[in-house]
């Protein structure tokens, strides 16, 4: 194991290792975001509030998608600088609301859709080239 000018770890092994655990972080963080909002109910509940309302099984579940989600992203810490991995998790903000909208009927105007393709271009340009020195 060596350890590079920004203290990204290097090993032995697959190149595509990092990116999996990245790919992995996102779609843990996503499957969180959906299941704390099944385990919250609709928008406009009903009369029974309270902590026992709250904590089912989809919180169990986005609890454990959390955690997850904090292991793979360590895992890609060791193998990636920062400013190669980070970029890529705004991917969650493109993909939560997408989901949502399948999903929950959540609704994706033409504006907000701009936004999402802005956050794509925002990703291409700051990990183009990142962690290559200038």
């Amino acid at each position: 194991m060596v350890v590079d000018i920004e203290g990204a770890v290097k090993t032995k092994g697959s190149r595509y290792w990092p990116w999996l655990f990245v790919g992995l972080t996102i779609c843990s963080t996503v499957v969180s975001q959906l299941a704390f909002k099944l385990a919250a109910g609709p928008v406009n509940g009903g009369a029974e509030e309270g902590l026992y309302r709250w904590i089912n099984i989809w919180f169990i579940a986005g609890g454990a998608a959390c955690l997850f989600g904090m292991v793979f992203w360590l895992a890609a810490l060791r193998r990636l600088p920062v400013s190669q991995a980070y970029p890529w998790t705004a991917a969650v903000y493109v993909l939560t609301p997408i989901v949502s909208f399948f999903r929950f009927g959540d609704s994706l105007t033409w504006p907000y859709c701009v936004g999402i393709v802005l956050i794509c271009v925002g990703i291409f340009v700051t990990t183009r080239n990142a962690g290559v020195e200038s």
